[in-house]
């Protein structure tokens, strides 16, 4: 299993290779690094791979995901002495929340990463297959692969020890996301 972050940039997009460790297991605490200051989640659509391809044609690719969920990355503030490269790997660092076929994932409406709205329209069915696309273009995508979308807020959401991050939808109505952080 392989985590491909996109990372959209003006024509295309550019991606990124997080290893499976980096995935933080469902109930598991999500602990606060102490080698910088300012943490911060990123938050991210997820799409779960459920079959195996490369080189799919854009018609083809929605045959090649089953689901979606709302997932945050874990990332310093801008003091931080660690190169990228490094932070990259960097194990527990990305959780997602509850997955949802993709049409009642992308009729959510309003979803809320603590007090923070996430808008989260601008990922639409055509968007996520062109990352697959992309994504399969460049490796060969397996079953259990996850391909990570960003959505807006860019800056993110403050984090720190002894809090509770969720995430809502529909006022309330649904949680998406609940992590402790220690």
């Amino acid at each position: 299993m392989k985590i491909i972050r996109v990372i959209t940039s003006g024509q295309g997009f550019d991606v990124d290779f997080h290893p499976d460790s980096s995935i933080l297991l469902t109930g598991r605490p999500m602990f606060y690094p102490d080698f910088s200051e300012g943490w911060r989640v990123l938050p991210y659509v997820a799409v779960h791979v459920s079959r195996l391809g490369k080189g799919m044609g854009l018609k083809f690719a929605s045959r090649y995901y089953d689901s979606l969920a709302l997932a945050v990355r874990l990332v310093p503030g801008d003091s931080c002495a660690v190169p990228h490269g490094l932070l990259s790997g960097m194990d527990c660092s990305i959780t997602c929340g509850e997955w949802l076929v993709p049409q009642e994932f992308l009729s959510l409406g309003e979803i809320r990463l603590g007090e923070v709205p996430v808008d989260a329209s601008s990922v639409t069915a055509d968007l996520i297959d062109m990352a697959v696309c992309e994504a399969g273009r460049l490796t060969t995508l397996r079953m259990g692969d996850l391909i990570l979308i960003p959505v807006s807020p860019e800056a993110g959401v403050e984090i720190s020890p002894r809090m509770r991050l969720m995430a809502w939808s529909g006022g309330g109505s649904r949680e998406l996301l609940n992590v402790k952080v220690v």
